[in-house]
């Protein structure tokens, strides 16, 4: 059972986050962290995806989940998802954006920790060895569906395959399957707490108390 920030998943959160809160939490193995809504890199340059997942194999996972179903999908393309809200139709960017958009947000502050932190940049980089300069854990991101099956998406007129990486979408029943790879980090480390504790300083304060 994974450790979470959350004993239980927090009022408020919706159904499709509740789904996979206990699903990661059930499934995942005993020395990986969960973070439910956390606040990456302080107050001041926050970003707030939907969950963070670190582990030994697959290193820091960010997670955006969308608690749609296939019917509530009107048009997409790369850049955006238009959703059915009602007798209206909402504009949303296209989920894998905004969670690549978290991602190189994150590369960004560690890249600005050289400046501002050395100490901190130091603690997330390889110090020494053939991956030198290297992030210590790799960082990926992965899109949640909790509402939508594998033949929903691969059957549906909108031909949603086009519009996200499959291989980086979670299904519902797949979910939470974790298999990110990064080409520009260290593969794992036998120093698995070393690896977690330089992820984990990138993870702060969660949004609700």
């Amino acid at each position: 059972m994974a450790q979470m920030n959350y004993p239980h998943a927090p009022d408020g959160c919706q159904p499709g986050e509740r789904v996979l809160f206990n699903a990661l939490k059930r499934n995942l193995p005993d020395e990986y962290f969960v973070w439910y809504e956390p606040t990456l890199f302080g107050r001041r340059n926050s970003s707030r995806p939907d969950f963070v997942v670190l582990g030994s194999d697959i290193g820091l996972v960010i997670i955006e989940v969308k608690d749609w179903s296939i019917d509530k999908i009107h048009r997409a393309n790369r850049d955006i998802f238009q959703l059915f809200t009602g007798s209206t139709v909402e504009t949303r960017t296209n989920p894998e954006k905004q969670a690549e958009r978290q991602k190189r947000a994150l590369w960004a502050e560690i890249e600005r920790y050289r400046r501002t932190d050395p100490d901190k940049h130091r603690l997330l980089r390889q110090t020494n060895g053939q991956f030198a300069g290297k992030l210590a854990v790799s960082i990926e991101y992965l899109v949640a569906f909790p509402n939508i099956t594998r033949h929903e998406w691969h059957t549906a007129e909108l031909r949603l395959f086009d519009m996200i990486n499959e291989p980086v979408v979670l299904f519902k029943v797949t979910c939470p399957r974790l298999s990110p790879s990064c080409s520009d980090a260290a593969p794992a480390q036998s120093d698995w707490s070393r690896n977690c504790g330089s992820g984990a300083s990138l993870v702060h304060q969660p949004k609700r108390g």
